[in-house]
């Protein structure tokens, strides 16, 4: 797999940005459909690749969203988006805490791959690149780390060798909570708005939720 990038995001134009109200919980399972915890309605939508969207629960709150190995989708409440954990194509457990980005193998204490304990933006090497207020992370098949970094207003992304990169920025405030990948599309869960964006077009599509 390609690894994504800014070129790839506007010159295929096969990666969609999903704007919905506050809230971090966002997933998508292998046949590529969307699945968002809308905060302000209380429900967990699902979003078909053709855009179809449909609501599947009521009463939903809250940030952790995951869909496990045997396909279950689980959204616990209350689930603090900055320590909810990932699990990588290479088993490795991944989380966002403290201005940093955690990888802990099974079996073994977490270290950090990106990041550090003070708030910037930095893009480089994983021990000089600073985050402000990182939350969701998404993996894709090649071990690429997706990182929704609230606070610079971004999309950052880990290399497997560790240098960090800027995916995905908006010129005016943006505030990306929740992020996930699959094959070639990054989906973007926003704090404010409820809009739709396929760049490079640039198009808003709005009320989509």
């Amino acid at each position: 797999m390609k690894a994504l990038g800014v070129a790839v995001l506007v010159s295929l134009a096969v990666a969609c940005l999903l704007w919905a109200h506050v809230g971090a919980g966002i997933t998508v399972d292998r046949e590529g459909r969307v699945f968002f915890i809308d905060n302000s309605r209380d429900r967990l939508w699902r979003m078909e690749p053709d855009g179809e969207l449909t609501a599947v629960a009521r009463d939903v709150h809250g940030d952790g969203l995951t869909i496990l190995p045997n396909g279950t989708l689980v959204y616990p409440r209350d689930e603090p988006a900055s320590v909810f954990s990932v699990l990588g194509p290479d088993s490795a457990t991944y989380r966002a805490a403290g201005h940093r980005i955690l990888r802990a193998a099974a079996g073994r204490s977490a270290s950090v791959i990106a990041g550090d304990s003070r708030p910037g933006f930095v893009d480089g090497p994983g021990p000089a690149a600073r985050f402000n207020r990182p939350l969701r992370l998404s993996l894709d098949s090649a071990g690429n780390v997706y990182v929704a970094d609230y606070g610079n207003h971004r999309v950052r992304k880990i290399a497997p060798d560790g240098d960090v990169s800027t995916v995905a920025l908006i010129s005016w405030p943006w505030w990306p909570t929740g992020v996930a990948v699959w094959r070639d599309r990054i989906y973007v869960l926003e704090r404010w708005g409820d809009y739709y964006r396929m760049p490079p077009v640039g198009a808003y599509l709005s009320n989509l939720i």
